[in-house]
């Protein structure tokens, strides 16, 4: 969590809104704007006393300033917004009579090699020693890695660059532990040499928290046709593969994302035969299926039997028929009968 994120965080609680909307040019003028990104674990005593003694406003912006700082602090350390959040053992005051510090001198190159020189030989191996690593340290290679193919993704020179880049916190800590954040895997350089991701942990519910991902298999089924589905390896496959975040959130939830389900296989099978249940329960509420449809074999009396064709003749009519035929169609007048013998 950065600073920033810290300060949102204590800014939307009811009880601080009215201060922080008075103090908010304020806050924004003295570190905000220069030091809101700055991770929160790295906002030690020293690093607040240095942001106060350079900052060039005046006094009473200082002031407000200085109060907010001090209060968004301990209410992160409070709230355990973030693990590594250190220690506010200072008031305001501290902050708005901090002066800068005049900084060493370096020494000439000539003072360290004769400080090294006048060590017992222990004592100067493990300075080098130190020295070096300190250097290392500070300036750790990161790098993406995809746990199936190993395959290498996107380098940052430091871990403060792969801040600045993915705004992903503590990614020392996932190079570390070697767990993925929402897929994405992240491993120091110099590691890769048997880089494995780590085993999930199961929950009580024997549910996978945490570790890796790479063996739980993801469908992608379409949610107007169950039956078609796309099939991937892992979920970080599937993440990269459609442009999708945090699958593993969404699975077994029938969360529609682009007209389709996250699955897997064991749900899948599961939802399908519910499915082919309702299915065939919808089919049997239609109307009643004629004979012909189910196959039944009436008897030879009730059989279609091949007649000949009936044609009409008016001789087959009696002449009362005819008759009363025109009266009912309401016809009027004499009718005659011509007899040719």
């Amino acid at each position: 969590m950065t600073l920033k994120q810290a300060y949102e965080n204590w800014a939307g609680d009811d009880d601080n809104k009215i201060l922080a909307t008075k103090s908010l040019s304020a806050t924004k003028k003295c570190f905000l704007e220069k030091y809101g990104n700055t991770p929160l674990k790295e906002v030690t005593r020293d690093f607040a006393l240095n942001i106060f003694a350079t900052c060039k406003e005046m006094k009473e912006l200082r002031v407000k300033a200085a109060a907010v700082f001090v209060y968004v602090m301990k209410w992160a350390r409070e709230k355990t917004l973030d693990i590594d959040c250190p220690v506010c053992d200072y008031q305001f005051t501290d902050l708005t009579s901090a002066e800068v510090r005049p900084k060493a001198q370096p020494k000439k190159a000539q003072e360290k090699e004769k400080e090294v020189r006048d060590l017992p030989t222990e004592k100067r191996q493990t300075h080098k020693k130190e020295k070096s690593r300190s250097k290392k340290d500070g300036r750790e290679v990161v790098i993406i890695v995809n746990p199936e193919t190993m395959e290498l993704g996107q380098r940052f020179s430091s871990i403060s660059q792969a801040f600045r880049e993915t705004h992903v916190v503590n990614i020392d800590r996932y190079c570390k532990s070697h767990r993925p954040h929402n897929g994405t895997y992240f491993a120091f350089v110099d590691e890769l040499d048997g880089w494995k991701p780590a085993q999930a942990k199961l929950t009580n519910d024997g549910k996978e928290r945490g570790g890796s991902r790479v063996s739980q298999e993801v469908l992608y089924v379409d949610a107007s046709h169950p039956s078609e589905y796309v099939r991937y390896q892992s979920v970080y496959q599937a993440e990269k593969a459609l442009h999708v975040r945090n699958i593993a959130k969404k699975m077994d939830e029938k969360v529609i994302v682009n007209s389709h389900y996250f699955m897997t296989p064991d749900y899948y099978e599961k939802f399908m035969e519910q499915y082919n249940q309702e299915h065939r329960t919808n089919i049997s509420l239609k109307t009643e299926e004629t004979p012909e449809e189910k196959n039944i074999v009436l008897p030879e009396s009730e059989q279609e039997q091949d007649l000949p064709e009936e044609v009409f003749s008016i001789e087959t009519v009696t002449d009362g028929d005819l008759i009363e035929e025109l009266r009912r169609r309401g016809w009027t007048g004499d009718v005659y009968v011509h007899v040719r013998l």
